[in-house]
């Protein structure tokens, strides 16, 4: 699952912001995730999720391609209380879908000051998905505020920003000092 969220990422970047000229090749030799050495870009991908939509994953990655039946009822019930479910075909648990939810921005700042946190010099770029909703009016002065907050803590800062959230990406550009682009995510897979 992990290589999706990377793929991803280096397809709407390099689809919908040609105009860095980057060519973004997967790493699999962390960190970077992604990376063009001609350019001197390395971008970290992350998701941003929240603890109980994690420990849904977490539970999904144990019993994929597991029978249905063969799932305990309390830890069935357990999900269902979350609002989510296990998706199968022929009896074959094959996706979980979480319960649709406004975000709390703290999720992204969470995330976002995780990898500051670990940032490496060869990283001069993030790219965060988002599966919950991000109210990008609001959200950017938020965000933005939290990227000042970690700056001065941590002394350092990631020069791109990528957040893709509910089918738009905004590119926070450190270069032109925070210059925020949102962009439509057409990006076919």
């Amino acid at each position: 699952m992990r290589n999706f969220y990377e793929e991803y990422a280096n397809q709407c970047i390099t689809h919908l912001f040609s105009d860095f000229g980057w060519s973004l090749k997967l790493n699999h030799h962390d960190p970077p995730d992604l990376y063009d050495e001609d350019n001197s870009v390395g971008i970290e991908v992350t998701r941003a999720i929240d603890e109980k939509d994690a420990e849904l994953d977490s539970i999904y990655a144990d019993y994929k391609s597991e029978n249905i039946n063969d799932v305990k009822s309390t830890l069935l019930n357990k999900i269902n209380r979350k609002q989510s479910h296990l998706v199968t075909e022929n009896n074959k648990i094959v996706a979980c879908i979480h319960k649709p939810r406004r975000l709390d921005y703290e999720v992204i700042n969470n995330a976002l000051e995780k990898k500051t946190q670990s940032l490496k010099h060869n990283t001069n770029g993030l790219f965060i998905y988002n599966s919950g909703a991000f109210f990008f009016d609001n959200g950017i002065e938020i965000v933005n505020s939290k990227i000042g907050e970690l700056r001065t803590v941590y002394e350092k800062s990631f020069d791109y920003i990528f957040i893709y959230s509910d089918h738009d990406i905004v590119l926070m550009d450190e270069n032109s000092k925070m210059n925020c682009q949102t962009k439509c995510n057409t990006v076919e897979k």
